[in-house]
């Protein structure tokens, strides 16, 4: 029934002011994958965290943060290297043939073209892509974050996109202080182009 009557929506146009038939306005659709948010267990765990839940897209039973953290050497001095997040997605998922990519700031077309690309792909195989982003205190930022007083380098993971030019996050710090409230949400590509400042791995 429900099919039915959006069909039916879609099929009848209706009248503007004098006389112009007009379609309505479609909706715009949403891919995305289920997944099994965390909240990123220290100030400098996003790495693992965002990890775990790339992960939870595949698995159902999940290494803890912990355990992610000691196989991609995070520290609380220097966080989780690109190279980190490939070896923890390697160890527990081998068979998703990781890849890191860098990227310029700001992005080049072709850099832009290839990100979207990378990440559709992966939704469309049901892998979650870990995305680094960097915020600066004054610039554009993820909806919902408070204006940082120092740069924020964050490794986040990439769920899905909709058809409007948004793409759906779900963020290991989102809940705490200066932060996003809820664990999953969309950010207009735009933005995510300029926050994408070094790398991401899929």
């Amino acid at each position: 029934m429900r099919r039915l009557l959006l069909g039916l929506a879609v099929a009848v146009p209706f009248l503007l002011a004098g006389g112009v038939v007009a379609a309505p306005a479609q909706a715009a659709t949403t891919t995305k994958l289920t997944v099994t948010w965390q909240q990123q267990k220290t100030g400098y765990y996003c790495g693992p965290a965002a990890t775990r839940i790339s992960l939870s897209a595949k698995r159902s039973s999940l290494p803890t943060q912990d355990q992610i953290a000691s196989v991609e050497g995070t520290s609380s001095s220097t966080g989780t290297y690109r190279t980190g997040i490939k070896a923890g997605l390697d160890h527990w998922s081998p068979s998703w043939a990781t890849a890191i990519v860098a990227v310029s700031h700001p992005m080049t077309s072709a850099q832009k073209s290839k990100f979207l690309s990378d990440i559709k792909g992966d939704i469309y195989a049901g892998w979650a892509p870990v995305v680094n982003i960097v915020v600066h205190p004054g610039g554009p930022r993820p909806p919902g974050w408070s204006n940082p007083s120092t740069t924020i380098d964050h490794w986040f993971t990439v769920i899905g996109y909709d058809s409007d030019n948004y793409i759906w996050v779900a963020d290991p710090a989102s809940k705490m202080p200066g932060f996003a409230a809820y664990p999953e949400y969309r950010i207009p590509w735009s933005t995510m182009t300029q926050i994408v400042e070094k790398t991401y791995v899929w």
